[in-house]
């Protein structure tokens, strides 16, 4: 638009208010307003005054507008040129009224660098060339470097950082390595099947490769949640007689019906996670599985009560091992069912079942046979009177009983039922049994003469024991354990650890001292130095455990 011409084009609803109460826009967004302390300087200078006043025709019957005068700082050249001006970041000021509008990130450019541009000397190999904005500075040579030795200088820096993270990879593997018992170098073997089990997807055929095997096989892929319909075929073969599924909860009805279609002469059968196992599944098994003598079910919780019993009836002769886990569908009826058709049952295994209670556990009486019993971590209340009718009825055969999780069970179970009835034990689990006293406990294992020496003890969480039971147990079967485990037990002092790692065990090759505070790193050197035949030593919640060790397999190192 000419100067001086009253033909205005269209303006916004913002621009005609501002307009009509006599402010003029033209100078907003241009630049920040100065600062008061330099409007004088700036007045003085190439201020321009410009009247606000609103250039139309003003009739008789218009009202007279105010006017508002802004001084503008000219951004103009004598030639007419507009000169784009630099923004120059806002120095902060303390008053909280000083805010800058002006102030945008594109102000910080790599351009806005001062030595961009001016020639220097590289001070790696001091040739002549011209520093760009994107030119490096040496911190440690006090210079600027070309582009060649600033490559160079990136090269450099590169193996540093992968060396970190190899570090950090090495650590870790580490730690995984411990934590899965796997500090020495791994066999060709054990690396082919590694990498067989990564690669189970393609394939084909696993071929004549050994029980032995096909069970480490299905471990690493049930750990890789790699066991679907598909990989399970790998493992069925016509003349297959040991089967065990780690991980069978990818695996539908179809594929778990397969198991008895494809292997009809299995012995050993071991089924984990198996949440999809229905009826018609364990009908088949029951009819196709005639050579079945081991039988491990883990969470079938969909197999109905006359499901069991009616399995129980067609199979339960030649039952020798049976572990059920994890289910709510065993009643008392099935325990009974357990009892009237499994005469020939050696190993008996109930954990984590809903409803066993006293009545439950009373009917186990009846299994004479019995060398291993195990009842862990009942749904309902399991109190000393059942368990001691047990005891004295089949106590007497017993070699590996179990009564871990039993939380209600007090002293009277050590007393009238393990000391003078279980003469034959060898392996013994008491974890959890939070309600037995210490001297009680030393009391019983002081003079338990009946029995030769158990092999493997578990205390873990008996949080009433304490250092006459420990001492007890040393006296009564320090020569013959090999695996002892007081997770747990915070009574023990740093007087009966300096006890224990003196004490003669020469067969102990299993030792949990996890959470006990006295523990420190100078016992863990006595446990090294007197106790050849110790192999792993667990030290959970030992926070005074900080040093490795050069035989030991130390698991729950803080500092791993």
């Amino acid at each position: 638009m000419a100067r001086g011409s009253r033909v205005r084009g269209p303006n916004s609803a913002l621009t005609e208010f501002l307009r009509s109460q006599g402010i003029n826009t033209s100078a907003l967004g241009r630049a920040r307003p100065p600062n008061p302390e330099s409007t004088e300087q700036t007045n003085q200078g190439s201020g321009t005054e410009i009247n606000g006043t609103v250039d139309s025709p003003i009739s008789e019957e218009t009202p007279l507008i105010e006017t508002t005068t802004v001084q503008v700082q000219s951004s103009r050249r004598p030639g007419g040129r507009s000169v784009k001006k630099k923004k120059k970041p806002i120095e902060e000021d303390d008053d909280d009224h000083n805010i800058s509008f002006g102030f945008h990130r594109a102000g910080f450019s790599y351009k806005s660098r001062e030595n961009a541009g001016k020639l220097d000397f590289c001070v790696h190999c001091q040739c002549r060339f011209t520093i760009t904005p994107y030119s490096k500075y040496s911190e440690k040579e006090n210079g600027w470097l070309c582009y060649p030795c600033s490559r160079g200088a990136e090269e450099q820096q590169v193996p540093e950082i992968h060396t970190r993270k190899r570090r950090a990879m090495t650590r870790k593997k580490a730690a995984a390595a411990t934590m899965d018992e796997e500090l020495n170098v791994p066999k060709l073997q054990d690396i082919c099947i590694r990498i067989i089990a990564e690669y189970i997807h393609d394939v084909e055929a696993l071929g004549d490769i050994g029980q032995l095997n096909m069970d480490k096989i299905s471990q690493i892929i049930s750990k890789n949640r790699s066991l679907d319909d598909t990989t399970v075929q790998l493992f069925l073969t016509g003349d297959q007689t040991e089967l065990r599924l780690y991980d069978c909860s990818r695996l539908t009805d179809g594929a778990l019906l397969q198991i008895a279609q494809y292997c009809p002469r299995l012995h050993t059968l071991h089924l984990t996670f198996c949440g999809q196992m229905k009826d018609e599944v364990f009908n088949l098994y029951s009819e196709k599985l005639t050579e079945l003598k081991d039988l491990s079910i883990n969470g079938a919780f969909l197999v109905s009560t006359n499901t069991w019993i009616s399995f129980l009836k067609k199979r339960g002769l030649q039952l020798t091992e049976l572990e059920i886990t994890d289910t709510a569908k065993v009643h008392s009826s099935v325990i009974n069912a357990i009892v009237d058709y499994c005469p020939n049952l050696v190993t008996l295994t109930l954990s984590r079942i809903f409803y066993m209670d006293d009545e439950c556990v009373r009917l186990l009486s009846g299994c004479k046979n019995l060398t291993t019993l195990r009842i862990e971590s009942p749904g309902q209340t399991v109190t000393d009177g059942s368990v001691l009718d047990v005891l004295n009825q089949i106590g007497s055969g017993l070699q590996t009983l179990s009564l871990a999780g039993c939380s209600k069970l007090s002293d009277e179970v050590l007393k009238q039922g393990i000391g003078p009835c279980c003469g034959r034990l060898r392996n013994l689990d008491l974890s959890g049994l939070s309600e037995l006293t210490d001297d009680e406990a030393a009391s019983m294992f002081g003079s338990w003469n009946i029995q030769s020496g158990l092999e493997t003890l578990s205390l873990r969480r008996c949080l009433g024991l304490g250092d006459r039971t420990l001492r007890a147990v040393l006296v009564n079967s320090g020569q013959s354990l090999s695996s002892l485990d007081l997770n747990g037990l915070s009574y023990i002092t740093s007087d009966s650890l300096h006890y224990l790692a003196k004490f003669p065990l020469p067969r102990l090759q299993t030792l949990d001292v996890s959470w006990i505070r006295d523990m420190n790193d100078k016992l863990v050197c006595e446990f090294e130095e007197n106790k050849p035949a110790l192999a792993k030593l667990l030290v959970w919640g030992n926070n005074h455990v900080l040093m490795p060790t050069k035989r030991l397999l130390l698991i729950g190192r803080e500092v791993q």
